[in-house]
């Protein structure tokens, strides 16, 4: 997990609320390698994982900021893989 989507995560696991919360990251924590082992002495090795990744095909889904839109785009996701 990278530095931004920690705090993100600590501020989600703050809330107190009945309504399930979804952290949603774009970003690697390869990105961010060199600050972790300097920072917290953790080296980041997924490289096995990143490359399991880019064979993947890329989904892209466009949307504006609106909570209710996003509310549906993650819902209708969820739903085709259960």
């Amino acid at each position: 997990m990278d530095f931004h989507t920690a705090v993100g995560f600590c501020a989600a696991e703050k809330v107190t609320s009945d309504v399930k919360t979804v952290v949603v990251s774009t970003a690697s924590p390869m990105k961010f390698a060199k600050e972790m082992k300097k920072e917290t002495g953790i080296v980041v090795d997924n490289s096995h994982m990143l490359k399991h990744l880019r064979m993947k095909e890329k989904r892209v889904v466009h949307s504006s900021s609106d909570y209710g839109e996003i509310k549906k785009i993650i819902t209708a996701s969820l739903l085709a893989h259960n």
